[in-house]
């Protein structure tokens, strides 16, 4: 008997559609992040945000879906491999296709996340960085001998 995936593969396609959804607001993110356009990265960010609980909610029906096929054959059903035995080989070649597209898509997200992450990184230490120079803090012992942050006139003379 072989089982019926139609509603797995709706499942994976649409896993593979949010998938190249994010991929492309983090391409979108990369630019967004070179421009320093601040207001357009949290536009993209609440984006972002709404497409990994879609896609959260997908995988979750997935293993549903695949909860179901487990109590269908008697026997535990975890990945996509183990049902490869209860399909026809053209649902079996659908499927394989599907997840060979979702893998190749989901490292190509994670490379452009990494990248995004180190930007946003370099971002905040460039911005820290500046900061200390405009109002730099120095720790000086106080009257109780206890350290204190005390301000002190940066590089920058603001008095002018």
């Amino acid at each position: 008997m072989a089982l019926q995936v139609n509603d797995l593969i709706q499942v994976l396609q649409g896993q593979e559609s949010v998938i190249a959804e994010l991929l492309s607001l983090a391409d979108e993110q990369l630019q967004v992040l070179k421009n320093d356009d601040i207001e357009k990265l949290s536009e993209i960010t609440v984006q972002q945000e709404e497409k990994g609980r879609r896609l959260a909610l997908l995988e979750k029906k997935r293993c549903e879906i695949l909860a179901a096929y487990s109590q269908e054959v008697g026997k535990e059903i975890h990945h996509l491999s183990e049902l490869f035995n209860h399909i026809d080989s053209e649902d079996k070649d659908a499927l394989q296709k599907l997840a060979f597209e979702i893998k190749e898509k989901h490292e190509k997200l994670a490379e452009t996340h990494e990248l995004n992450r180190v930007l946003l990184k370099q971002g905040l230490l460039y911005a820290n960085r500046i900061l200390s120079c405009l109002n730099p803090e120095k720790s000086v012992y106080g009257k109780t001998g206890n350290m204190q942050k005390t301000s002190s006139s940066g590089i920058i003379d603001k008095s002018v």
